[in-house]
């Protein structure tokens, strides 16, 4: 079989936009599935370019901290070229251009950091900030549904929670 990347665009609650990736052998059954999908949970699927112009096409690199601070690996992501840089409890994330993000993963790999992720991202430009619990709520059931798309790979949503929310 004959595997192709599709992207797929759209609007979910609240018009909240999504762009879909898949990994397929036969684009003819999956369009259908996706745009099913998407009607059965509230969304509409829309047109190539309805979407993509609100998101960002990023490299994002996940790395153990190790024994580094959060000033360190700052200073090494920036050192290497990162755009982005969050600390976490045991692993941080580092965001860099598409284009860099060979570059950038070999550079964090050459200064002794530890990389276990590597992948490129779609990240909504100015995401929408979620704090209503029944929104969150049918945001999650509407990625569920899609995600449950046989080839669909990655959903990638406009929409962040805020930290209240996070909080429950």
């Amino acid at each position: 079989a004959v595997f192709s990347e599709a992207a797929y665009e759209g609007f979910g609650p609240e018009g909240i936009p999504f762009i879909v990736t898949a990994l397929t052998d036969n684009a003819n059954r999956t369009f259908p599935a996706v745009r099913m999908a998407f009607d059965k949970s509230g969304g509409k699927l829309g047109s190539s370019g309805s979407v993509k112009f609100m998101f960002d096409y990023v490299g994002v690199i996940t790395v153990k901290n190790g024994s580094k601070s959060e000033d360190e690996l700052f200073e090494i992501a920036d050192k290497v070229g990162a755009n982005d840089f969050t600390f976490g409890i045991d692993e941080s994330e580092v965001v860099t251009d598409f284009s860099s993000l060979g570059k950038v993963r070999n550079a964090l790999v050459e200064q002794g950091i530890e990389v276990v992720r590597s992948e490129p991202q779609y990240q909504a430009k100015e995401p929408k900030i979620i704090s209503d619990l029944s929104l969150a709520d049918r945001i999650e059931k509407f990625v569920e549904t899609i995600e449950d798309v046989e080839d669909v790979d990655e959903v990638f949503g406009g929409f962040d929670f805020s930290d209240e929310l996070l909080e429950k």
